[in-house]
């Protein structure tokens, strides 16, 4: 099985955090707001494992 290689210097991770500020400083910080973002994260993780994420229906 092939190994997740992230790291917090990766840009998917970097955008991640950026966007979760960006929600911050307009306080949006409900979880449905926070979950496109994190969707996104996995889905970059899934393609390094040769996956594919099922989106929340």
């Amino acid at each position: 099985m092939p190994q997740l290689n992230l790291k917090p210097t990766h840009k998917a991770i970097r955008d991640y955090y950026t966007t979760l500020q960006q929600y911050d400083k307009h306080s949006i910080t409900h979880e449905g707001a926070v979950s496109s973002p994190f969707e996104t994260l996995l889905a970059i993780c899934a393609k390094q494992m040769d996956a594919t994420l099922i989106p929340q229906y």
